[in-house]
Parts: structure tokens; sequence; C-alpha cells
């Protein structure tokens, strides 16, 4: 197979709000805890994009971001269990910003969702504060 090895560097999307198609597959994460990973398909200059997000039991923070992942969606939270199938499909939008390497093994930064919202809603204005 040939390439141009530029073609490996890391794209970055802009930060922006895109429309986002859901996929989600069940996990265990490298400590043992239960996790689904929610991947973000959104389109950029006509190109598909994945951005995979974690949400993992026994981290309050992912969890908290899960709950509101499940408001958006229409998912009940408090029933104590979800399942991929819950949010493969699903349509919404996807707050995309840049998060900074912090590890020298892999420098590249990265593209992350930091917020979802309905897919028929009007995101909310960017507070400015950093992912």
């Amino acid at each position: 197979m040939k390439y141009d090895p530029k073609d490996g560097d890391a794209v970055l999307l802009p930060e922006q709000w895109f429309d986002a198609t859901l996929t989600a597959e069940e996990r265990v994460s490298k400590q043992g805890n239960d996790m689904i990973v929610v991947t973000s398909l959104v389109y950029h200059d006509a190109l598909p994009v994945d951005i995979p997000t974690y949400f993992v039991t026994g981290n309050p923070s992912s969890l908290n971001r899960l709950k509101k992942l499940c408001a958006v969606l229409g998912i009940d939270f408090d029933a104590g269990e979800v399942t991929a199938d819950m949010f493969s499909g699903k349509r919404c939008k996807a707050q995309v910003k840049i998060q900074k390497s912090k590890d020298p093994q892999w420098p590249d930064d990265k593209n992350v969702v930091a917020y979802f919202v309905a897919a028929d809603s009007t995101p909310p204005e960017d507070d400015g504060i950093p992912f």
C-alpha cells in the first residue's frame, strides 16, 4: 500500500456545534469497570469524523455526563442501567472542542465532545470556558 505520510497527521475539527449520529458499544475499562463508548459521527467538509466519548461506572463526573446525554435523548438514566442499543442510531447536536494532549506518548491534541443537546434544539452560546 502506498500513501502520503502527511495524511497520518492529526486533523482537528474546528470548535463548533455539529449534527451527530450516535453509535455505542459496551466495554470493560482497564480497571475492570463497565463502560459504554458513545461515538458521535459528524461531518466536516463532507468527510465523516468519529469522536468517541467514554462513560465509565465508578466515575461520578463520567456518570454525570451520561445522565445529561440520557436527558437529551429521552433515555431513563434513573433506571440504573443503559445499554448500547439505547444510544445507537440516535441523533443530536454535539459541541466539539479541542483537548490539548498531556501525554508525551500521544502528543497530538484531539477532538472531544464537550456537550450534547437535542437534535431539534438551538445550541447555547459558548460561555468561553475551555473544555
